[in-house]
């Protein structure tokens, strides 16, 4: 069965100006980070890596984002679905989208990891653009 679509409301669309932004500032956190621990080669996995920076700034961006698209659609929804999920359940979402995002970045770096067995060794330039292009998608 065929049903007419409702119009978007500009109110309720999320830009997408707000993914380049965080991929922009997780991208300058990263560099500052690893400038300011002075290191010139990065290791894809370890304690201090790429793996774990970006696990960490991809978790935190990635809640924050959430947060924002989730507060903004509820202020503003005209479907019935979005005025059903109330603020007592925004802690649950949260954690459980934040959940799901970091099993993700785990199993990404897993991969990369078997994938490349521990050779994968860039200049700090390098990491930064492959750290913000893993963020950013």
């Amino acid at each position: 069965m065929l049903r007419k679509t409702m119009k978007s409301n500009p109110d309720t669309e999320i830009s997408t100006w707000w993914n380049v932004l965080m991929t922009i500032l997780a991208g300058v956190v990263f560099w500052g980070y690893f400038r300011w621990q002075r290191v010139t080669t990065i290791s894809l996995t370890g304690t201090n890596s790429i793996a774990s920076l970006t696990i960490t700034l991809g978790l935190l961006m990635g809640m924050l984002l959430f947060t924002i698209c989730l507060i903004k659609t509820r202020k503003t929804a005209q479907h019935l679905v979005y005025h059903n999920v109330y603020w007592r359940n925004f802690p649950t979402l949260i954690i459980s989208c934040a959940a799901v995002l970091l099993i993700c970045l785990l199993g990404l770096f897993l991969g990369f990891n078997a994938g490349f067995l521990r050779s994968f060794i860039w200049d700090f330039y390098r990491h930064v653009d492959f750290f913000t292009v893993s963020i950013g998608h």
